[in-house]
């Protein structure tokens, strides 16, 4: 990769997580039972393991175990940043009664 320089590394890795931010901002906003960090990185984990397995099967794009574990920290870094806006606030206070 160093060839090539830094950037295809930095898109790998930025684009994988970015990829998966919608997942951790959507999932809490459309129904209450995903409004927990642990249903978020499980959705994560089955939305992009059954990527990676489709792109072995089918041989399209490269199937990585890296790809998995971005895709997850994407999702995480959506949940934050949901669980940080101020009208989460009320919903988060709400699910921990």
């Amino acid at each position: 990769a160093m060839k090539q320089g830094v950037w295809p590394l930095i898109y790998h890795m930025i684009g994988n997580m970015i990829w998966f931010v919608p997942l951790g901002l959507i999932g809490p906003l459309s129904k209450k039972v995903f409004r927990t960090v642990q249903s978020t990185m499980m959705i994560g984990i089955l939305l992009s393991v059954s990527i990676e397995v489709m792109q072995w099967v089918f041989h399209t794009g490269i199937s990585d175990i890296d790809d998995i574990w971005l895709n997850v920290l994407g999702a995480l870094a959506g949940y934050m940043i949901w669980y940080s806006l101020p009208f989460a606030w009320k919903n988060r206070i709400s699910h921990y009664q």
